[in-house]
């Protein structure tokens, strides 16, 4: 699609998208003259950090008031509660709006009664005012400065998705729903709009590029949007010449969505195990485990499945349950999934059949379609049709809220397809030629003219499946009579609608198919001021008035007109209430792209009522690259708006100047995550998110061997109960943790080394890489993926530095991500600079001239870094020594296991304690909040208990306060690092902003918060996106131009001894004789870089002499670094604080041999001399060295900046020069 153009409006418009389902939200800030950008809250909203989805569930007290909601009312913990307090629990209840006609009602007719005479609009109110609630929150906490005057006071704009078999009843609960929740207040400026799923869809895979004409050409698409309640399936076809698109078939809804495969093995279980069966009681264990895990992770059907549900104790060899855990053959697991892929296949196909253009390719999106045998499923049974099936966005989830944003800001569709013919019911004259008529004769009535007429015609004002645009009208000519003139002033015309299958002339008589005639909307108007005339008839006189029915179908919500002809001229005027009878007032939206927008400022949100998870994105950014976030937004000119100025951030460069095609990926080796960058020349760079297609928004960094050593499973495969089982059948060893470094680490297995391990897990990577790049970019990823030189970049911990860096190439080498020779690129940046960027991309942070402080709080290690912005430059500068601490999330859950071993060493549950860990490391501890609440950790079955050890069925006690106690030293190290970087930095620090996956947590943050505000400093936590988002936006932008060193570099030399001074005289029996013939002290350190020096070219002169010139020909310098805390006097001599404090960092060496190499004379005779700078630089992530000497009054320079070993530089090298790391260190 065509970039999107500036905003044309006065004032600054903000843009906000919910999915209330798989629920998200975006934000659209616009600037007057500036591209609308769409900008996702990662990973959902609930508040910023937040788990990737917010559950669609309520619990109630009996007295019918909200105590829990989303994210907050799932867990084990308020499970118990809620069973204590007699809570009520509500979830789906999206169901209940569904249309009450055939099909539709009927697949979902098992649905329990919403409780506690709760309507459905009821529930809908309560869920949208929590989100409502959450998407403040997010925004005053992620947009510093801004957050609060953005939302209070200012015109919102709301955008509700639906499936795409909803209409306007479903509508006008909704509309009510919203009003109730305070969203569109009735006398308020606010707005409500709503878009089909469908449509939504589209619009995110056009905004991904997808349907370009050198992909699709000029054949239409099937858009498959599978979810958790529904699947809805659409067609779109682009326009000739246009980048508008035509829906080109009626679009389906289908209640199959994933849930539905739950129910499916709800109703095995419970005729596999008899009522007697002891485990009877633990199917809804049992389904609540294969709903989020085991259905999740299903791929192969020749594989069993393990469902757990209790404890080691509990076994049934009759009925396949060993350890705790039930065995599913795959083949019935693929059973419950049947009947979508059979929906899905035969949905695509009937839709095919009927289309007005021909289809070719067919996108399955949402969350559903994130399974990887449904997908595979539906692919083999489609393209025998011919149809290629693609699933084109890794974050599936986003799809609709990010498209419900798309439509308001691109309206791409500008034609639809009507799901069924459309009319009005009327009196027919009685034609006795007619052999319908003579059929009907006994229900004939007279009319007011006297003469008789057949009721309950249908006259059909647009037929089923035509093709209609959002301008085109429709009409019908309605004539009233009446004796009386009175009961013509208020129109009152039901817009009826036909579902069934006759054809136009049998549907026209309405008693043919009475069950498929609905009343669609009732069409209402006073007709007082329109002139009706009195006219005779054989009945008598009477009034008559004619009117026509106009409606247009062509956009998202039904509009309707009344008009009449007045003096030769059309008059009319509208309104349409849908049935039931609630006012649906329509809200056309402007698309703001094109539209001057002249009224205030105004905020976007757009809902999409989901079924089982809810969300919230923001939605920044329209075309989701990273050049659109990076164009600098200047402040608009404050005597021109009386809104606060719009502050700048960070900005990329724009179009990519280079001579050829290179894909950038970027690898986040840990919580694994990548990225990918499609750089063309002379167009913006793309990032995109990188991972399998439909997986995990995670990559686990797990890897099982044979004994063998060869590998048997690798990331997402490597994960879950199949698998473990499957590794302990076999012997399997299991690496995981493997890029931690920690002295308390288990060994790697079978001898591997970190290398080896890592090898293995980066080709496992680059493979994912290519099948998304292929899968997703259909008609360019083989293309891009076999041509192209590739970049990639490694991001790593703050801590880490060149000998991790010699062996992370070394294993990127042996991965075949690089070799000697090759076009590829491999760079290297860390978490902290990293997180710099995605900072500055996502936030608007008021930072002025002030410092900045970004805590990356990740799994392995906490790594503190602080930047301030160059005004001059608008670059980025470290100003203090950044830090690395091996406190990260895994230190958490490593505490809580010491703890239950102490607890429970006496307990016939000691078993347990590796399956409490596995579950308070998933789930307690991301979800914990508050010490003075209880945490459950389940670990077995109803039958499991012990009030000694606070065990209730199958569930540990654990108190809060305990709980709070292992987050204790991570909370510590956070704080106590920022203030004293803070203390060192050479900018003042004014802001902190928490980030990584650790920081996804609501009690960290708040403790933080809570002890670092008082020292002055303000906390965000910004996005909880991925450091190799911001590896790529490093690379693009570069703006990152100064470092601080970690700690003083430099060489050890012999300094010439000098009696006058104390520490020489001490050290007198220490001395050498030089060459030259003087005494010398050794081992002194000559420092090059002090630690927290600001980067810049620091040099240090040498001298080495030789009696032999041979002996100066190969220069083999030692680089080595302090790390104690002895002040710059004391660590001059190197034996006040020997050992490790004093390493070995890397070896200069260079041959010399075409250096002018003087012969002089001294005390001891004759000897050769060379002098020479050691020059060094530590930017760009690694350090750089020169080699500098004067020769003819000119200086001449070796440069050599490598963190490998001497034998895989042969390609890059560019002089006689190498460093060479010890990566022992």
């Amino acid at each position: 699609m065509p970039s999107r153009g500036n905003y044309q409006g006065s004032d600054r418009k903000l843009l906000l998208a919910f999915d209330v389902g798989t629920t998200y939200s975006g934000i659209s800030i616009l600037d007057p003259g500036k591209k609308p950008e769409v900008q996702g809250v990662f990973p959902g909203q609930e508040v910023a950090g937040g788990t990737a989805k917010l559950p669609s569930i309520i619990y109630y007290s009996q007295d019918g008031g909200v105590r829990a909601v989303g994210a907050e009312a799932e867990g084990d913990s308020i499970e118990i509660v809620a069973e204590e307090e007699d809570w009520v629990k509500v979830e789906w209840f999206k169901l209940h709006l569904r249309p009450k006609l055939g099909d539709i009602d009927a697949s979902a007719g098992h649905l329990k009664p919403l409780p506690l005479g709760k309507t459905v609009v009821h529930v809908l109110t309560d869920f949208m005012k929590y989100l409502n609630t959450c998407a403040k929150q997010w925004i005053q906490e992620v947009h510093p400065g801004i957050g609060s005057d953005v939302w209070d006071g200012r015109e919102i704009h709301y955008v509700l998705s639906h499936p795409n078999g909803w209409e306007g009843p479903q509508r006008t609960l909704m509309r009510q729903a919203a009003e109730n929740a305070s969203l569109v207040p009735p006398n308020g400026r606010n707005q409500l709009s709503f878009i089909t799923e469908g449509e939504a869809s589209l619009n995110r895979c056009i905004e991904k590029e997808l349907l370009t004409p050198s992909v699709i050409g000029d054949q239409g698409i099937s858009i498959v949007d599978a979810g958790g309640g529904t699947i809805d399936i659409s067609a779109y076809a682009r326009k000739a010449n246009s980048d508008k698109f035509a829906e080109i078939a009626e679009a389906q809804c289908h209640f199959k969505g994933s849930i539905f495969v739950s129910e499916g093995a709800e109703a095995y279980l419970q005729n596999y195990l008899p009522k007697s069966n002891k485990y009877y009681a633990d199917i809804p264990q049992m389904k609540h485990y294969f709903d989020k895990s085991t259905k999740c992770a299903f791929r192969d059907p020749s594989d069993p499945l393990f469902v757990r549900f209790g404890s080691a104790r509990d076994k049934d060899p009759k009925y396949k349950i060993t350890a705790g855990k039930l065995r599913l053959e795959g083949t019935d697991v693929a059973s419950f999934f049947e009947p979508s892929i059979k929906c899905i296949v035969d949905g695509v196909l009937a839709q095919r059949s009927i289309a007005h253009t021909p289809i070719s390719h067919v996108f399955l999106v949402g969350g559903f379609a994130a399974n990887d045998y449904l997908f595979k499923r539906v692919e083999d049974d489609l393209e025998p049709h011919g149809l290629r099936v693609y699933r084109p966005d890794a974050q599936i989830n986003k799809v609709v809220a990010d498209g419900a944003i798309l439509g308001v800001l691109d309206n791409p569709v500008r034609t639809r397809v009507s799901r069924y013919s459309s009319g009005v019911k009327l009196y027919a004259r009685y034609n006795k030629k007619l052999a319908e008529h003579r059929r009907r004769r006994r229900r004939c009535l007279q009319l007011p003219s006297g003469y008789l007429a057949i009721p309950d015609i249908f006259e059909v004002i647009i037929k089923r499946n035509v093709q209609v645009s959002d301008t085109q009208e429709f009409r019908s000519s309605l004539t009233h009579k009446s004796t009386k003139r009175s009961a013509l002033l208020h129109l009152e015309e039901d817009i009826i609608c036909y579902r069934g299958n006759l054809n136009a002339d049998e549907c026209q008589f309405m008693d043919n198919d009475p069950a498929n005639y609905h009343k669609l909307c009732t069409v209402k108007a006073y007709l007082g001021d329109i002139h009706m005339p009195l006219r005779s008839g054989s009945g008598g006189s009477f009034y008559e008035i004619e009117v026509d029915i106009v409606l247009l179908f062509g956009v998202t919500e039904l509009k309707a007109q009344i008009a009449w002809i007045e003096n030769g001229e059309e008059k009319s005027f509208h309104k349409s209430d849908f049935h039931p009878s609630i006012s649906s007032h329509s809200t056309p939206f402007t698309n703001t792209s094109k539209a001057r927008h002249s009224g205030p400022l105004k905020l976007l949100l757009a809902f999409d009522v989901g079924f089982t998870f809810s969300g919230i994105k923001t939605v920044f950014k329209a075309l989701l690259r990273v050049t659109d976030l990076v164009i600098i937004i200047k402040s608009s000119d404050p005597a021109s708006t009386n809104d606060p100025p719009l502050l700048p951030i960070m900005h990329l460069q724009d179009n990519y100047q280079g001579c050829e095609e290179t894909l950038l990926l970027a690898f986040d080796v840990g919580t694994t995550y990548s990225r990918i960058s499609i750089l063309n020349p002379g167009e913006k760079p793309e990032v995109q998110r990188q991972e399998v297609a439909g997986s995990t928004a995670k990559v686990p960094s797990i890897l099982y061997y044979s004994q063998d050593g060869r590998i048997r499973a690798v990331g997402a495969e490597a994960e879950g109960d199949s698998i473990e089982m499957k590794a302990e059948e076999k012997n399997w060893p299991k690496s995981s943790k493997f890029e931690a470094i920690a002295g308390h680490l288990k060994p790697l297995p079978l001898g591997k080394t970190v290398v080896e391990v890592l090898s293995d897990f980066l080709k496992y990577l680059k493979m994912c890489a290519e099948q998304y790049i292929q899968d997703c970019h259909p008609g360019i990823g083989s293309h891009v993926w076999d041509r192209r030189k590739i970049h990639y970049i490694l991001s790593h911990p703050n801590g880490w530095g060149g000998p991790q860096h010699t062996l992370m190439r070394e294993a990127a080498q042996n991965a075949g991500l690089v070799w000697p020779r090759s076009r590829n690129k491999l760079s290297f940046i860390t978490e902290g600079e990293a997180r710099l960027y995605r900072c500055m991309e996502e936030t608007e942070a008021v930072i002025g001239d002030q410092g900045i402080s970004i805590v990356h709080a990740g799994n392995g290690t906490i790594d503190i870094s602080a930047y301030a912005r160059n005004i001059k430059s608008d670059k980025f500068e470290e100003i203090a020594e950044a830090q690395c601490h091996f406190k990260g999330s895994i230190f958490v859950t490593r505490a809580f296991g010491d703890y239950l071993r102490s607890f429970l060493k006496d307990s016939k549950f000691h078993a347990e304690i590796p399956s409490m860990e596995r579950y308070f490391d998933k789930t307690t501890k991301r979800s914990f909040r508050e010490p003075r609440d209880p945490c459950y950790i389940r670990f077995g079955s109803s039958r499991d208990k012990d009030p000694k050890y606070k065990i209730t069925a199958g569930k540990l006690r654990l108190e809060g306060t305990d709980v709070a106690s292992f987050f204790e030293p991570s909370i510590k190290c956070i704080v106590d690092g920022v203030l004293a970087q803070r203390s060192i930095a050479h900018t003042p620090i004014s802001h902190v902003f928490l980030v990584g996956g650790f920081a996804a947590n609501d009690y960290l943050f708040k403790r933080v918060e809570d002890d670092l505000v008082p020292h002055g400093l303000r906390i965000y936590r910004p996005d909880a996106q991925i450091p190799a988002d911001g590896a790529i936006s490093g690379i693009l932008a570069g703006a990152n131009r100064n470092r601080v060193s970690r700690y003083p570099l430099g060489i050890k030399v012999p300094t010439r001894y000098n009696k006058k001074i104390a520490e020489h005289r001490c050290r007198r029996q220490n001395c050498l004789q030089l060459p030259s013939g003087y005494l010398a002290i050794p081992d002194t350190f000559n420092v090059v870089i002090e630690r927290v020096s600001e980067t810049q070219e620091f040099r240090t002169r040498i001298s080495h002499k030789s009696t032999q010139r041979a002996g100066l020909l190969h220069l083999e310098e030692d680089i080595i670094c302090y790390r104690g805390d002895l002040d710059a006097i004391e660590y001059q001599y190197m034996d006040n604080d020997p050992g490790s404090s004093i390493p070995l960092l890397c070896t200069v060496r260079a041959y010399l041999g075409d250096t002018h190499i003087p012969l002089r004379s001294g005390p001891g005779g004759s000897y050769y001399e060379i002098e020479f700078d050691v020059v060094f630089l530590t930017d760009v992530g690694k350090l750089k060295a020169h080699i500098a000497w004067i020769e003819k009054g000119e200086e001449k320079r070796f440069k050599f900046f490598y963190a490998a070993p001497a034998e895989i530089l042969m390609a890059f090298h560019r002089g006689p020069a190498r460093i060479i790391y010890d990566t022992n260190l």
